[in-house]
């Protein structure tokens, strides 16, 4: 029989010294963003019923890791932060006023395919809006997102885009659930191809050219005039008009060097309704923060609301940060004392006035010379 005594599972790691101070910098700096804007912070078990993800989440079954409880009911480690947030605001919360603004700083857990280098083990921190459906709330929680990022790293972009554009077309075509999920697939990956040989049976359709064009569709406000031009569908314009009032006012508030416009982010958790964006940075070819509208996941808990919210991806921020150096060394004076035998007490009195001082202090009290 293998003993596994000295190893750990296969998507986990170990974290030393500077790869721990900077992930708790990023916590800090984030958590602190979100403090700043009136959000209050939750925590939800890491174990959770399956039915909490089950249909509703969007994700796989075979990416959750489960277990089975003394009743032998079906538990999960925790895949995603927000539902488990949604559940808890849903029950715990039901009597509050609206609208509701949590923030949470929690790890999520999820199989991942082997061979990808991929923790299976994620930090994620982010907020949640719920029971406001307004365009100030859209705007509240990006706004809040471009700051939040803004707090661990000067260099990022957002790409901003609407649900409710993609899913529009796809409601015209006849698809089966999980063929309409192949085709949100081939756009999200951005595969031309792929997607022009899927929609070729649909050449006809008055949606065919926007479906073609969708992954294209992305850049400054000029991309929203010429997906109008392509589209006769109305959910699909008014998912363009609310867009529009979106990317114009966060230009208005100055940052528009910070975002973009994607018209073919169709983000892979199935429970977006609205406008949804993504954070990126130069040097990392992953997503650093996610998030959008989930207008109808409340509703599957008993409160029938609107929300919004995002995730960052601390570990992700943690590691852009010290591949570019830019962790913050703490500031404090670090001290060293030696003691000998008969001066433990001098010692660490001293070592109590230093760190009382805020100052870092280790000691010395070994019998060594």
């Amino acid at each position: 029989m293998i003993n596994y005594r000295k190893n750990i599972p296969e998507g986990t790691r170990d974290c030393l010294f500077e790869t721990c101070r900077v992930r708790r910098f990023a916590e800090d700096r984030l958590t602190g963003s979100f403090f700043q804007r009136g959000y209050q912070e939750v925590d939800t078990p890491c174990l959770e019923f399956y039915d909490v993800f089950d249909r509703i989440s969007g994700l796989p079954s075979e990416v959750m890791y489960k277990l089975v409880d003394h009743q032998g009911r079906l538990l999960v480690l925790r895949p995603d932060a927000t539902l488990p947030v949604v559940r808890l605001a849903a029950t715990r919360l039901k009597n509050s006023p609206l609208p509701i603004r949590l923030c949470y700083n929690q790890k999520i857990y999820r199989r991942l395919p082997s061979l990808t280098g991929k923790s299976h083990e994620i930090g994620h921190a982010g907020i949640e809006l719920l029971g406001d459906d307004s365009l100030g709330a859209d705007l509240e929680v990006i706004t809040a997102a471009i700051e939040a990022l803004g707090c661990v790293m000067p260099d990022f972009i957002l790409e901003l885009g609407h649900a409710a554009f993609f899913n529009a077309l796809a409601g015209t075509l006849d698809l089966t659930e999980d063929r309409r999920e192949e085709m949100r697939r081939l756009v999200e990956i951005k595969n031309y191809a792929g997607l022009s040989a899927f929609i070729e049976p649909f050449h006809t359709a008055s949606v065919y050219g926007a479906l073609n064009r969708l992954p294209k569709l992305f850049g400054g406000r000029e991309i929203l005039e010429e997906a109008r031009q392509l589209v006769d569908v109305p959910e699909a314009l008014a998912a363009l008009d609310r867009l529009s009032e979106v990317y114009a006012s966060l230009c208005a508030l100055g940052y528009e060097d910070k975002i973009s416009l994607d018209l073919g982010l169709v983000h892979g958790m199935g429970y977006y309704t609205g406008v949804v964006f993504r954070g990126y940075t130069a040097g990392f070819g992953g997503i650093i923060l996610s998030g959008g509208r989930y207008g109808g996941i409340p509703a599957e808990f008993g409160m029938p609301v609107e929300a919004i919210g995002f995730t960052v991806d601390v570990d992700a921020v943690a590691g852009v940060i010290l591949s570019k150096g830019d962790g913050k060394k703490s500031a404090k004076k670090e001290y060293h004392i030696c003691g000998k035998p008969g001066e433990e007490v001098e010692v660490l009195r001293r070592q109590r006035e230093l760190i009382a001082q805020g100052n870092i202090c280790t000691v010395d009290l070994s019998n060594s010379e």
